[in-house]
C-alpha cells in the first residue's frame, strides 16, 4: 500500500503535467501566433505548477519525517524552489502585461532559472534514491531543467534584443519541461504499481536485500536483487 506521502508525490506529478502543458500552449500561442492571450495562460499553467510543486514537496517532507533518508532532502529543497519559481514567473508575466516588459522578463528569466535548479535538485534526489525507476525520474527532472533554463536563457535574450532567438529558446524550452513533466510521470506510474518488499531471514527483515513485486501478480516472486554484500 502506498504511503501518503507517496500518493501526494504522484498527484503532484500529474498536476505538472497540466500545468507544463498550459504554460506550453500559452507560449505557443503567444510566440508562434501572436496571441496575447497566449501570457495569461502562461500565467495560469505556472499556478498549476506551483499546485502540483507544492503537494510533490509536502508528499518529500512527509516521507522524510517517516524514513529519514537524506536524498529526501534534496527532493524537498527541489521541490519548494520550483514552488517559488513558479510564483516569481506568476507575478513576472502579471507585470509584463501590466505594467514593464522588461521587469518581468527580468523576473521571469529569475523564476525560470529557480525552477531549473530546484528540477536539478530533484535530479540529484532520485539519482541518490533507491526507485527501481530512478533512471526515468533523474532524466525526467534533468529534462524538466534543461527546459526551465532554457525559458531562463530565452528571456535573457529578448532583454538583449535578440527577439527571434530569445522567443524561440522559450518556446522550445516550455515543451522540454512538458516531456519532462510527461516521463517523470510515467517513471513515478511505474513505480506506484511497485512494492518494494525486504526479505525476511528467521523471522527478522534482512535489508541486504529486496525484490519488486508488481501489485498486479503479488503471488509471484521474482529474482532477488542484492542491495549490498
Amino acid at each position: 500500500m502506498k504511503k501518503h506521502g507517496e500518493e501526494l508525490i504522484y498527484a503532484g506529478a500529474w498536476v505538472l503535467v497540466i500545468g507544463t502543458t498550459i504554460s506550453a500552449l500559452g507560449q505557443t500561442k503567444e510566440i508562434a501566433m501572436g496571441n496575447p492571450n497566449g501570457s495569461k495562460w502562461v500565467a495560469q499553467g505556472n499556478a498549476i505548477q506551483a499546485i502540483g510543486n507544492g503537494l510533490q514537496g509536502q508528499g518529500n517532507i512527509e516521507l522524510f519525517l517517516e524514513e529519514k533518508e537524506s536524498f529526501q532532502m534534496d527532493n524537498i529543497i527541489g521541490a519548494w524552489l520550483l514552488v517559488g519559481g513558479n510564483i516569481t514567473d506568476i507575478v513576472a508575466t502579471e507585470i509584463e502585461i501590466h505594467t514593464s516588459k522588461e521587469v518581468g522578463l527580468r523576473l521571469n528569466a529569475l523564476g525560470s532559472g529557480f525552477q531549473g535548479l530546484g528540477a536539478a535538485y530533484e535530479a540529484v534526489g532520485a539519482a541518490e534514491g533507491i526507485s527501481p525507476t530512478k533512471n526515468l525520474e533523474v532524466t525526467g527532472n534533468s529534462l524538466f531543467a534543461l527546459g526551465a533554463f532554457l525559458d531562463a536563457a530565452g528571456s535573457v535574450f529578448v532583454l538583449n534584443k535578440m527577439d527571434t532567438p530569445g522567443e524561440r529558446l522559450s518556446l522550445i524550452g516550455s515543451w522540454v519541461q512538458v516531456v519532462g513533466a510527461c516521463v517523470e510521470v510515467f517513471a513515478l506510474s511505474i513505480t506506484s504499481d511497485t512494492n518494494i518488499t525486504p526479505q525476511k531471514k528467521g523471522g527478522e527483515a534482512d535489508m541486504g536485500y529486496y525484490w519488486y513485486v508488481p501489485n498486479t501478480v503479488l503471488l509471484k516472486r521474482i529474482k532477488m536483487v542484492p542491495l549490498y554484500h
